[in-house]
């Protein structure tokens, strides 16, 4: 058993708690998940070449101009992800030595997602996504950390909840990006025909 396994098994409910407060915050960041599902989205090459494009100009650029906030576990702070990907690129630690790619911003991004839903509990996943069902009574007050901490069966089906949130995820996000290309466009002819 690794040191990190062992600290999740002694953390106070309290402190699950405290984290499950954080991660909540980091997955309702704007800035933060539009990064997250510009990684999503091009990884998956599911979405063709008009969903990857309307993510990155409705979704992608305007979280770079915005920034992309998201909270530090430990402290609970906003931070920018983007300054810390900057500054986590640095060489030795030496000021301006850094190289950094549109890529690993948008990959510490979809980091942070992914590391958030492994604290929140389980029943979170559906108010994520809209939904006021109530989960089985058996999941209702447990955390996606005690599945991965269970049986094989708990990691499977933890592992299947959190991929099928993954697809709901970027899948909205696409069709969000998708309806802001459409407005855009109905705007642009309303524009040509009314002036």
């Amino acid at each position: 058993m690794t040191n990190e396994s062992n600290e999740r098994k002694e953390m106070t409910a309290e402190e699950k708690g405290r984290l499950r407060v954080v991660a909540l915050k980091n997955l309702n960041s704007k800035g933060l998940t539009d990064l997250a599902a510009s990684y999503f989205v091009n990884q998956s090459g599911a979405y063709g070449e008009a969903g990857d494009s309307a993510v990155e100009q409705f979704k992608y650029l305007p979280a770079v101009n915005y920034g992309a906030k998201s909270y530090d576990f430990e402290s609970g702070d906003e931070v920018d992800m983007i300054t810390n990907s900057l500054l986590g690129s640095r060489q030795d630690g030496k000021r301006y030595t850094g190289t950094l790619s549109e890529f690993k911003v948008m990959k510490d991004c979809a980091t942070m997602v992914q590391r958030s839903l492994g604290m929140i509990k389980i029943k979170d996943i559906l108010e994520l996504t809209g939904s006021d069902i109530d989960v089985k009574e058996n999941y209702k007050d447990k955390y996606f950390s005690d599945l991965f901490e269970g049986s094989n069966e708990d990691k499977k089906i933890a592992n299947q909840i959190i991929g099928d949130y993954m697809k709901y995820f970027a899948t909205i996000k696409v069709s969000e990006a998708l309806g802001e290309s459409a407005n855009n466009s109905k705007g642009n002819l309303e524009k040509i025909l009314t002036e």
